[in-house]
């Protein structure tokens, strides 16, 4: 009788183990606000303008279950080019974008994988005149979390942006800044 305790006590820690989140604490807040600054660009530009552009961002999320966030992410992102931008000068792209987050949490940074869906603006001036365009569009994304202390962290994204615009539709992004939490 002992002997069938002891398998049965070693066979419900592996069982626990397999179905629960084991070894993954939830996460010590319940919102995030975020400032990032980074570099990118348009990938199907003619000519190529490059990735080197810049960008701020402000984050805002909150978490929706363990592992999981909720996350609007404000954008600008400027293209001034001195060839143009497909016959925009002073171009400049604006985002929001609100989607899934999900977190896998590790003992000195969280890593992520996130998809949203947003309006995206691309404004410019075309022989003189402002144009700007207006689209839906989706961003699909890597995040970094690495932090500094319960409430601090540096926060890092890597951006895929695809936009339905008729000149334009994918934009890359790369951004790093500061991210509280509370």
């Amino acid at each position: 009788m002992r002997r069938m305790g002891w398998k049965t006590g070693w066979l419900i820690l592996v069982l626990a183990a397999l179905v629960s989140d084991a070894g993954v604490a939830a996460e010590p807040y319940s919102y995030s606000v975020g400032l990032l600054a980074g570099v990118g660009g348009p990938i199907d530009s003619d000519p190529d303008i490059g990735l080197d552009h810049s960008l701020l961002q402000l984050n805002l999320g909150f978490v929706s279950r363990p592992r999981t966030h909720v996350v609007a992410r404000l954008g600008q992102l400027g293209l001034d080019d001195p060839r143009g931008l497909e016959g925009l000068d002073d171009a400049e792209l604006t985002y929001l974008t609100l989607g899934g987050e999900y977190r896998y949490l590790e003992s000195l940074y969280d890593s992520g994988i996130f998809l949203a869906l947003g309006g995206y603006r691309l404004e410019g001036t075309e022989l003189g005149s402002g144009r700007d365009e207006t689209a839906i569009g989706l961003s699909f994304g890597v995040t970094g979390d690495f932090r500094i202390n319960q409430n601090w962290s540096v926060a890092a994204e890597l951006v895929g942006h695809w936009a339905d615009f008729d000149r334009l539709q994918t934009f890359a992004t790369g951004q790093i800044g500061i991210a509280y939490h509370f």
